[in-house]
């Protein structure tokens, strides 16, 4: 019987393409640090059509449920102008598994380059009223940073602890099963990552009671929560996203209430230059007394809305599309798809 092996996982499987490129964190950085970021980012930007277009890789995803499912809720995506209309449904597909390695090499940029003041004020920018208002969140305590796996979303870490007073931060994975989480603490085990750019993996188990604690004795706490799948909460509050209506996590709520801390929502997305621009905004903040439906489905309405906002800017820098659960519209997917010929599928 074969024993599992989380190095060899990371180092082959599509699943940990994410993992993977943390756990060689130490290897991209030697080669990176030669170069300017933006060099590096030309390098990675070739490794990424690389990787997607490898013949293997192509032919797995061809035979992937994961490829049918983005391909059908692309089609219910676009009528909303979200990609470009000249482009067919597959055609946006292979966009996004290509932006999907963009946004793992920008997340090494992030973590790399976060000592180099000159090379970080080029590669991300941020709007400075929007630093100062969670600069004076963070005053008072701890604050819950939320967002959407948008982006160079694993390189946030270093960012914002450099250009914040966010402090230490305890980062929360909101997955469905341990194997995932472990995976993701051997990648960083073994990234040779910087112990100040690794964040603390809050134990699945421990999430509300850990999470509480740690806002309430002043610590940031981090967490993407889009997960469109019904969690521990058994799928009782939804949420509007593009007209359709998505299963919404709860948890941030319910711990920010808990702790009397307010909830920030954040992502970090591609500029047309190359590089990467901040947004942070807050979403929800308590008020005294006990916490009702009405008030969670409210602060969801409100993150969401920011969400939706976010991935309206950076559409192919959205993780979740292939796995959002959309329900099919054959009539409307056909009224938005162009008629010509895919000249670049996956």
């Amino acid at each position: 019987m074969s024993t599992f092996d989380p190095e060899e996982f990371l180092r082959t499987s599509p699943f940990g393409s994410s993992m993977g490129m943390l756990a060689h964190y130490g290897m991209y950085a030697q080669f990176a640090k030669r170069l300017s970021w933006r060099g590096t980012q030309q390098i990675f930007e070739t490794a990424a059509l690389v990787n997607v277009d490898d013949p293997k890789i192509r032919a797995r995803s061809a035979r992937s449920t994961w490829r049918e499912r983005a391909i059908r809720e692309v089609g219910l995506l676009r009528r909303h102008d979200l990609f470009d209309p000249e482009l067919t449904d597959e055609e946006i597909t292979h966009a996004l598994m290509v932006q999907r390695e963009r946004s793992n090499f920008q997340s090494i940029l992030l973590h790399i380059y976060a000592d180099d003041e000159d090379a970080y004020a080029d590669m991300v920018s941020h709007d400075p009223e929007q630093i100062a208002a969670f600069d004076r969140a963070r005053a008072d305590g701890g604050v819950l940073l939320t967002g959407p796996h948008i982006g160079p979303f694993h390189g946030l870490v270093p960012f914002l602890a450099r250009r914040t007073t966010m402090g230490r931060l305890e980062e929360v994975m909101m997955y469905r099963n341990r194997a995932e989480w472990q995976l993701l603490r051997r990648a960083y085990e073994i990234s040779g990552m910087p112990e100040a750019s690794k964040p603390t993996l809050v134990d699945p188990d421990e999430i509300f009671e850990r999470c509480t604690a740690q806002l309430r004795a002043g610590v940031c706490v981090g967490m993407l929560s889009d997960t469109t799948q019904p969690g521990r909460g058994k799928g009782r509050f939804r949420a509007q996203l593009f007209g359709h209506s998505l299963y919404a996590p709860s948890g941030p709520i319910r711990i920010a209430h808990a702790a009397g801390r307010p909830v920030f929502s954040l992502a970090i997305l591609p500029r047309p230059d190359g590089g990467l621009h901040l947004h942070l905004r807050e979403a929800y903040r308590p008020e005294p007394g006990a916490l009702d439906d009405e008030t969670i489905q409210a602060a969801l309405d409100r993150k969401w809305a920011q969400f939706e906002d976010y991935v309206r800017l950076a559409p192919l820098a959205w993780y979740p599309i292939g796995s959002l659960g959309l329900a099919a519209d054959a009539s409307a997917q056909a009224e938005h798809q162009p008629t010509r010929a895919s000249a670049s599928a996956p």
